[in-house]
Formats: structure tokens, sequence, C-alpha cells
């Protein structure tokens, strides 16, 4: 309606302009400027008329994005949406700490397996040494000094398997 109006003023005004353009080639002053201020007035209101249009619109579409923004509908949307990615952030946090739970429990295991087996090594090779300690009377220096160097060289490397087969070469020795 109000855009109907904007034409109609808007056409009245040219129509008025252009009738003043034909009063002054007919050299009728009085009647030019009347019809030339009459076009303006009718440009400026028919302008003035359309920013007003488009001011209410715009008011308009604020005001409705407003209240449906904080419609009780779309607050309940809002706040599911909002306990929804608690949700999924809590998930997310109980995931992550057990997993690192779980790396912290197996960096333990695997620090308390190595301690053992070294404890174990450690034992391994002073019942060696004692066994070498009680034969050495029975077989001669060299080899009792070879056997001591073979014990502390896989005590050093941490090697269980050749400490076992030293313990068993010893034990056959006589």
């Amino acid at each position: 309606m109000i855009i109907r109006i904007f034409l109609l003023l808007a056409l009245s005004s040219i129509i008025s302009l252009l009738a003043a353009d034909v009063a002054a080639r007919i050299s009728l002053t009085q009647i030019t400027s009347s019809l030339t201020q009459l076009g303006i007035a009718l440009m400026l209101i028919a302008f003035n008329l359309l920013v007003l249009k488009v001011l209410l619109a715009l008011f308009k579409s604020t005001i409705l994005s407003v209240t449906d923004y904080f419609s009780a509908q779309n607050s309940n949307k809002r706040r599911f949406l909002y306990f929804q990615a608690k949700r999924n952030q809590s998930n997310r946090l109980f995931y992550f700490k057990t997993l690192q739970i779980r790396y912290f429990a197996q960096h333990e295991i695997n620090r308390l397996l190595i301690k053992d087996n070294q404890r174990q090594l450690k034992s391994l090779s002073q019942a060696i040494q004692k066994d070498i300690q009680l034969k050495q009377n029975d077989i001669p220096a060299t080899t009792f000094k070879q056997l001591q160097c073979e014990n502390r060289t896989y005590l050093n490397r941490q090697d269980m398997e050749a400490l076992l087969k030293l313990q068993q070469r010893i034990s056959t020795l006589d």
C-alpha cells in the first residue's frame, strides 16, 4: 500500500516538474516556480515515505526476532541444547580422564615390572656369586675370574637368560 502511494507521489512529482519545464518554455515564471516547488515537495514526501516504510519494516522485524528469541519454546530449546552440550562435554572429559588414568596405571605397572626385574637380576647375580665362591677351591683361578666377569657382564646387560645359563654351567662344574 505504501509502495503504491510512493509510486503515485513520485509520478506526481515528475509530472509537476515536467509541467514546470513546459511553463518555463512558455515564459510563465509565477507558475514555473510554484510547480517546481510542488514537484520537489512531492518527491521529498515520496522518499521520506519510502524511508519510513523501510524503518518500520526493520523495526517490526527486530521486534519479531526479539520476541521469538525470548519465547518460552526457544528458551526451552536453548536450555536443552545447553544441557546436551554440557553432557557431551562431560562424556568427553570422562573418556579422556579414563585414558589418562589407564596411561598412568600402565606406566606405573611398567615401572614396577622393571624394578622387579632388576631386583630379580640382582638376586640371581648374588646367588651365582655365592655359587662361584663355593666352587672357588674346586676350579682354576682363570675359570673363577672368567665366571665372575661373565656374571658382572650379564648383570650389567640385564640378560636374565645368560645369567640362568651361567648358573646351570656353574652347577655342572666339578
